[in-house]
């Protein structure tokens, strides 16, 4: 998701903004009401609300790194089980070659539906129409589907006359079927996003943090500098959430396309 730079910018501007608001409240604030027992007051409160905060932040980007890991080693699972496929179809001799062909056409149709702001595999033996990502989140698809169907109807009909025949067929149907359950696996697994209504009350909770900051630090150049790097850094570790959790989107972290490609690369085109 590449809005997720502008939302830490406008996140950053806000925190900022809520200690420019302290500052600025408390020197409105008469000086009476800056005695010490209200200040020791005001930095047990901004001691309690940081803590809280970075509790939050630490769960949520740990929830999000999960989720983006799993689904990962679930994408090169897949990747494993189709390369494992294409070695068994070569297997086959002859008879194999124009199925490890379909088998491209597939791994090729889903490299191009799935990462759709990179460049595409070279080649026009393939439908490059077929949309599978929404909100960085994969989606089935019937015409992909339809292409995997036909590899095993293409394997189903190899004439087999041999126990080791039999044996080989066997063995590519069954990595055709574990292909189709581990890319249901896969869209099932990201549909896991950010709760955005949570990710809006987090922010307030934030703000409200720096807010309460800007009215216990005493405005010098030195705070100023400290507080608005504490801003820079939770306003960026909330962009690292947001962009883990967009998945296949070209972000900054994304699920890479490469062992998919490099899959592809030793599997004959039409």
């Amino acid at each position: 998701m590449m809005d997720s730079p502008w939302i830490s910018l406008v996140v950053f501007v806000a925190f900022l903004g809520a200690i420019a608001l302290g500052m600025r409240i408390r020197r409105s604030v008469a000086e009476h009401h800056r005695n010490t027992e209200t200040s020791d007051l005001v930095h047990a409160a901004v001691a309690m609300l940081v803590t809280f905060s970075a509790i939050v932040v630490g769960l949520l980007m740990n929830s999000s790194k999960a989720d983006f890991s799993n689904v990962d080693g679930l994408m090169r699972s897949y990747t494993v089980t189709l390369v494992e496929l294409n070695e068994a179809l070569h297997n086959l001799g002859p008879a194999g070659e124009p199925i490890q062909k379909s088998l491209a056409v597939y791994t090729a149709a889903e490299i191009a539906g799935t990462w759709v702001e990179q460049t595409p595999p070279p080649g026009d033996y393939y439908p490059r129409n077929i949309a599978l990502i929404d909100g960085g989140r994969l989606q089935d698809s019937q015409a992909l589907a339809d292409l995997l169907t036909s590899v095993g109807d293409q394997i189903g009909a190899i004439p087999v006359a041999t126990p080791k025949e039999r044996q080989a067929s066997a063995r590519c149907l069954a990595l055709v079927t574990r292909a189709g359950e581990q890319r249901l696996n896969l869209i099932a697994e990201s549909q896991v996003s950010l709760s955005w209504s949570f990710f809006t009350v987090l922010v307030f909770w934030l703000f409200t943090a720096f807010l309460c900051l800007g009215l216990a630090a005493p405005i010098n150049r030195l705070t100023i500098i400290v507080t608005t790097l504490g801003a820079a850094m939770l306003s960026s570790a909330l962009f690292v959430i947001v962009d883990l959790s967009t998945l296949f989107d070209n972000g900054f972290f994304s699920i890479s396309s490469l062992p998919l490609r490099a899959a592809l690369a030793h599997m004959p085109h039409p």
